[in-house]
């Protein structure tokens, strides 16, 4: 039987709440449990994936990359239910 996704989504659109610090521990630590954890950085400014150096280490997660590329079609149909699910309050 294949496990259910869990999707957790940190958005608030005033700067300074600690988005990309809840994100990035949040992350280390699913990952640390031994979770599969995906990190979608959507800020213009790519604070995430400055503060986790991706950049940097891109090739000691060359296997993971290549999981993504080969689940891309998967991965686009689950942001599109996403996008579709999310509203403004």
């Amino acid at each position: 039987m294949k496990k259910a996704t869990t999707i957790i989504a940190v958005v608030n659109q005033k700067g300074g709440t600690a988005k990309i610090n809840t994100v990035e521990n949040l992350g280390i630590g699913l990952s640390k449990q031994g979770k599969k954890v995906l990190l979608i950085d959507a800020d213009t400014q790519a604070s995430l994936t400055i503060s986790l150096k991706a950049n940097e280490t891109e090739s000691i997660f060359k296997e993971d990359i290549d999981d993504i590329k080969a689940y891309q079609d998967e991965l686009w149909q689950v942001m599109k239910s996403i996008l579709k699910r999310l509203s403004t309050i």
